[in-house]
């Protein structure tokens, strides 16, 4: 079960202390691209376009809204049937390494396809410039074996899954 935390009827002061708790997920991924350049960032974003990011520290798949909104006006191009469905607000809260938690502005079930296989994948959307960071969880679910001796991920029946590496080094994989 997701340990998604539902929006406080009371305002939120600047300085409130969050604990670990109350966060869904603490992602090191984008904190560690960047170390606050907005220019690595953008480029980052730029290179994962219709890629997703195997973040293994991702307790809930979230996507920045500018990869977001270049992955739906792609879906729409593609004419194939398949749609973006909006769902309810999570309520999500998501903290990148030691910056201030940042709520989720949409949650979304996209269509992807990794390998030939379609799948559904649900994520959380933000304000903040970043990619599409694949959960753990949704790895797992798909059957994926992350051999980080080699950083191969596989398939459990052992299918390799294509990947390529980010500029900053990151694991990616189209879908």
């Amino acid at each position: 079960s997701s340990e998604s935390t539902e929006e406080s009827e009371e305002s939120e002061s600047e300085d409130e202390d969050y604990t670990d708790s109350d966060i869904t997920l603490i992602c090191e991924t984008v904190m560690k691209c960047t170390a606050g350049d907005s220019n690595t960032m953008r480029q980052f974003t730029l290179e994962c376009l219709g890629s997703g990011v195997v973040d293994s520290g991702c307790t809930s798949s979230v996507a920045g809204k500018k990869w977001f909104e270049h992955y739906e006006k792609f879906v729409k191009q593609e004419g194939d049937g398949r749609k973006i469905r909006e769902e309810e607000l999570s309520g999500k809260r998501f903290k990148y390494g030691k910056g201030k938690p940042v709520k989720s502005v949409g949650t979304y079930t996209i269509p992807i396809t990794l390998q030939g296989r379609d799948r559904k994948m649900r994520i959380d959307v933000v304000e903040e410039d970043h990619p599409l960071l694949m959960s753990k969880k949704m790895m797992g679910r798909a059957g994926f074996v992350h051999v980080y001796r080699t950083d191969t991920l596989k398939y459990e029946d052992g299918e390799i899954i294509e990947s390529f590496r980010s500029s900053g080094g990151h694991t990616c994989i189209h879908i």
